[in-house]
């Protein structure tokens, strides 16, 4: 994190091509609007987050639960690959 945000180090090659470097993967914040609260442990997160990436961790807000109206977890992401546009948790399942 720099900054209170996201960044992505590399190590500096002498052949390195700002016009042929392409970045595979990257950090994003996802947002999981109205996840019900069964489904708010460190556990439950890091699977739903599985779903559309590789989960790095939650936000303090989510972390503390203190705001209930969305999930926010940052999730490697694949550029290469579509994301989802949701992902769908049954009921009981959260544990």
């Amino acid at each position: 994190m720099f900054m209170n945000r996201p960044t992505v180090l590399k190590a500096w090659l002498t052949m390195f091509d700002f016009h042929f470097e392409v970045l595979r993967t990257v950090p994003l914040w996802v947002r999981f609007p109205n996840l019900p609260l069964n489904y708010w442990s460190a556990r439950s997160l890091s699977w739903i987050g599985s779903l559309v990436g590789v989960p790095l961790g939650a936000d303090k807000c989510t972390s503390r639960q203190l705001r209930k109206s969305f999930a926010r977890l940052l999730i490697v992401v694949d550029t290469t690959k579509e994301l989802p546009n949701s992902v769908t948790c049954r009921m009981g399942l959260g544990r």
